[in-house]
């Protein structure tokens, strides 16, 4: 079990998909998390102006703003622009969407597929442990 793994880290998660998120949050919360969860890029950064977080769990396709377009205002903010971001997604590596996701710097891309929720606790802990370097991804 992940218990404890993410004790007091605050994350910003950005899913547009109700049973997505309903499921990833449960995870983050009980791995000791602090989980502030939006539906779209602009709720996100709105809450990016007023809080800060350790990290940034987005997916890329969602109605009112891409995840790309939100990532391109965070990283050109000088408040936002070294946050880590992991890109949870189904698209596939050789989406647009997703090479495109590559300029901003991400820490790593995830399916939602096919990742079990204990390997998404334990990459997070380690993105945030700054040795991504060693994460299995």
């Amino acid at each position: 079990m992940s218990e404890n793994k993410l004790q007091g880290k605050k994350i910003l998660f950005v899913e547009d998909d109700v049973f997505v998120g309903d499921i990833v949050v449960k995870h983050l919360v009980d791995a000791g998390a602090l989980c502030e969860w939006t539906q779209d890029g602009f709720e996100a950064l709105t809450k990016l102006r007023n809080e800060s977080f350790d990290l940034i769990l987005t997916d890329l396709k969602m109605d009112k703003m891409s995840g790309n377009d939100m990532l391109k205002r965070v990283r050109a903010n000088e408040d936002t622009k070294d946050i880590p971001v992991i890109i949870l997604t189904n698209l596939a590596n050789d989406d647009e969407e997703v090479i495109k996701a590559r300029e901003f710097k991400v820490a790593g891309f995830l399916a939602k597929s096919s990742t079990p929720m204990a390997n998404l606790v334990g990459i997070i802990s380690c993105v945030l442990d700054k040795s991504p370097t060693s994460c299995a991804q």
